[in-house]
């Protein structure tokens, strides 16, 4: 796997997302199909989702030994802790009505099991038995890479039936379900290409190596390689248009989420420089915090961010900051 995606995902925590969207956040709300997380979250290893006035999400120790999936209320009370399984980390989380759905792993970064369970903690049941991550549940369907076959991207219902494989592609990370289409990076050789739902059509879309961040209507937002330095980008879902968004810096994440982009920057010490946002079109840049943080996670008007000492959240405007218990 590419030094890109080691550095960007190494950073990567707790982001938070919407449980119903079309294309994107903020678009017109037509034709809605009920997705269990948001586009840039299951990009970033979906370590929480939300649904209704509820947050499901991870809950590890400050030194990431022990392990839990909790819920709270999004004003930040009535915590419950649902699964208790301190050799797992669970990830890609979907909640879907009665359901969440999720993948148990020895680490973050590596494939697990997909299970499902009901909101209030009862009836887990294994969906798979094969190694599989990058979980996207979309209406009936969930999309992901089965890590049995060498990470091809497959989907199957949420019932468990009718699996299917859709590509031969190795390693399919960065998987985004638009419509009727599949937007994937293939990590053999980090293009960007999008695939019909039932497996036809396939098109390379981005010739070069990328990490996608999100697909805000008719326009991906993502980090591409140049001269060295790993800057952001955007280009049409037709491939058209490739424009290089008005900032200098070396990017290390970030997150398009409706008219805003928020990201961290590269410095010397490989830490990000806190915390900005600045529109699509790269005006409006604004500096939210000084902190250390290692994700920039949006929910409502809330950012959550995993600092050096524990989780915190602030309004989108950088104040009223502070930690989650």
């Amino acid at each position: 796997m590419k030094n890109l995606i080691v550095i960007s995902l190494s950073l990567l925590l707790l982001l938070v997302g919407c449980a119903k969207e079309t294309s994107a956040p903020n678009t017109k709300k037509e034709n809605i199909v009920q997705r269990g997380n948001s586009i840039s979250n299951i990009l970033h290893k979906g370590l929480a989702a939300t649904q209704g006035n509820w947050i499901y999400y991870l809950n590890m120790n400050k030194d990431a030994t022990e392990f839990s999936l909790n819920k709270m209320k999004t004003d930040g009370s009535g915590m419950v802790k649902l699964i208790n399984d301190s050799d797992s980390v669970i990830c890609f989380i979907n909640v879907v009505g009665d359901w969440i759905y999720y993948v148990k792993s020895d680490n973050a970064f590596h494939p697990g099991i997909m299970y499902k369970i009901k909101i209030d903690g009862s009836g887990e049941i294994k969906l798979d038995n094969d190694n599989s991550s990058n979980i996207n549940v979309v209406g009936d369907w969930i999309y992901y890479s089965n890590n049995n076959d060498r990470g091809n991207l497959y989907k199957m219902k949420t019932d468990g039936s009718g699996k299917a494989k859709l590509t031969d592609d190795r390693f399919s990370s960065f998987i985004t379900i638009i419509k009727d289409w599949v937007y994937y990076v293939d990590d053999e050789n980090m293009n960007l290409y999008k695939i019909k739902t039932d497996g036809s059509n396939k098109i390379k879309i981005i010739d070069e190596e990328n990490m996608c961040l999100n697909v805000v209507e008719d326009w991906i937002y993502y980090i591409g390689l140049s001269e060295n330095q790993y800057y952001l980008y955007k280009i049409k879902t037709d491939g058209s248009n490739k424009t290089k968004v008005f900032v200098d810096e070396h990017i290390l994440t970030a997150a398009a989420e409706g008219d805003w982009i928020y990201y961290c920057i590269k410095i010397s010490n490989n830490k990000e420089n806190g915390m900005y946002k600045m529109k699509t079109d790269g005006s409006a840049k604004v500096k939210l915090i000084d902190d250390y943080s290692w994700i920039i996670s949006i929910v409502g008007d809330w950012i959550y961010y995993q600092g050096s000492d524990g989780l915190y959240r602030m309004k989108t405007d950088g104040t009223g900051r502070m930690m989650v218990d």
